[in-house]
């Protein structure tokens, strides 16, 4: 998603009053093309987490993956989430795990 449909939709969300009261997650799948042009930050996909009642933007180096959102989606809305399929917990546990 271009940087300035991001900036349409969430401009949108304050239009329309709804902002402070909406989560947002928008992950990429991948980064785009680089090659040759020695901008190796654009190999990083967009990964966007606004909570509820977010006022303004941070910047995370936190490593990251897809395989993190549903643990972000779920943080602050259920407590102590499980998988219903493996019955194993949804965390970042293994994140933290290893050397």
């Amino acid at each position: 998603m271009p940087r300035r449909c991001v900036s349409v939709f969430v401009k949108e969300l304050r239009k329309t009053d709804v902002y402070d009261d909406t989560a947002v997650i928008i992950m990429a799948d991948h980064g785009y093309g680089f090659e040759n042009t020695g901008l190796t930050e654009r190999a990083n996909p967009l990964l966007m987490v606004k909570d509820f009642g977010s006022k303004g933007f941070t910047t995370s180096q936190e490593f990251m993956t897809n395989a993190d959102v549903p643990v972000l989606a779920m943080e602050q809305l259920i407590e102590n989430p499980v998988n219903p399929f493996t019955g194993k917990a949804i965390n970042m546990d293994e994140n933290f795990a290893h050397d």
